[in-house]
């Protein structure tokens, strides 16, 4: 009985850790120069995930509040609205990060956008 318990427990623990995020190369690569504050290389890098074809839905969230970060910083508040508008339609609930300034928190709350509603097939 306890082997069993064990082996159950083992296995929640691999399935579990699996479904942690795995984070996306380039996605991360924008989040460091974002950090060195090279915006234009951060919007660059971004882009380049965006248009990768290897995307986990938590690598997209991660990208839209990066993007939206990026955007702030450059004040080019088109791109800042449409990044918020796809975090919202994407997840309508999304918890930021603690480094998000609360400006821009509020900014995504006040987003009239209407949240997609996806079924795996």
């Amino acid at each position: 009985m306890m082997r069993w318990i064990a082996v159950l427990m083992c296995f929640g623990l691999v399935m579990f850790s699996s479904l942690e995020a795995v984070a996306h190369p380039l996605v991360d690569r924008g989040r460091r120069l974002f950090e060195r504050a090279d915006f234009d290389g951060a919007l660059e890098a971004l882009d380049a995930a965006e248009n990768a074809n290897d995307l986990e839905r938590s690598n997209v969230l991660e990208l839209l509040e990066l993007r939206a970060l990026v955007a702030l910083a450059l004040g080019e508040e088109d791109l800042l609205d449409q990044s918020l508008d796809d975090l919202a339609a994407l997840e309508p609930d999304h918890e930021f990060d603690e480094e998000v300034p609360p400006s821009l928190i509020e900014r995504f709350r006040q987003s009239d956008v209407v949240p997609l509603r996806l079924q795996a097939r």
